[in-house]
């Protein structure tokens, strides 16, 4: 876990550009962290705010122009877009401000957290496709990082989810959804995987209905190895 406050890594993790090894240390660090925790929530502030602004401004620049709009409404989008590129260096500066002022004033060791032996996940039923998890963290916190090769697009109205499992059991703790590449990282504490060590990792094809439970079909599994 981390030993300092990351107050540099902040900005990646929200953006998730953090790799996963980092991320663990960071979340570790944060749950015990009340100063970080608010530092995390005002850099997330800042970049949706940041998003935002953009958006805007991309939705002002496809805008259809008025053949005939009179000189003065053309000068007032000058001054809106002078006002939006404001908004956007200065929200910049926050980010900046809030993850580089704090990591000034706190410096210590940084202490890397430990990675487990990764784990193939098979296909079921005939299917095709394979992936494979890994496990990093500390004894407060671990991050899942799944990796899938040759598994299908799930198909209009449908997704892949994530669930650790005993065996012989239907799942129980739902890690998420695959993004769409395919792929997932996930944080979760490390009392749950250690519950779950040398227990099933599954990927379902679920419908998109919003059933909380596992009601699609299996298509991968695997031994969760937390250690």
């Amino acid at each position: 876990m981390i030993a300092r406050h990351p107050s540099d890594e902040l900005p990646g993790l929200v953006r998730g550009e953090l790799d996963a090894q980092t991320a663990a240390s960071v979340y570790g660090h944060i749950d015990d962290c009340e100063s970080c925790r608010s530092d995390l929530e005002a850099v997330r502030h800042a970049s949706d705010a940041l998003t935002a602004a953009a958006e805007l401004g991309e939705e002002e620049r496809l805008a259809p122009a008025a053949p005939s709009a009179p000189a003065a409404p053309a000068a007032e989008g000058r001054k809106r877009r002078l006002r939006l590129a404001l908004l956007v260096i200065g929200l910049i500066v926050l980010v900046s401000v809030v993850a580089g002022t704090s990591g000034l004033l706190r410096t210590s060791k940084d202490a890397g957290p430990k990675a487990g032996p990764a784990t193939t996940l098979d296909a079921v039923g005939g299917g095709s496709g394979q992936g494979q998890a890994k496990v990093t963290g500390d004894e407060r916190r671990k991050v899942v990082t799944l990796d899938t090769l040759d598994l299908p697009a799930p198909g209009a109205g449908h997704y892949y989810e994530v669930w650790l499992a005993r065996r012989g059991q239907a799942p129980a703790v739902a890690l998420g959804p695959l993004a769409t590449d395919n792929q997932g990282i996930w944080s979760v504490p490390a009392s749950v995987a250690g519950r779950y060590d040398g227990q099933s990792i599954e990927v379902w094809l679920q419908p998109d209905d919003g059933g909380p439970a596992p009601n699609g079909k299996l298509v991968l599994r695997g031994v969760f190895r937390d250690s």
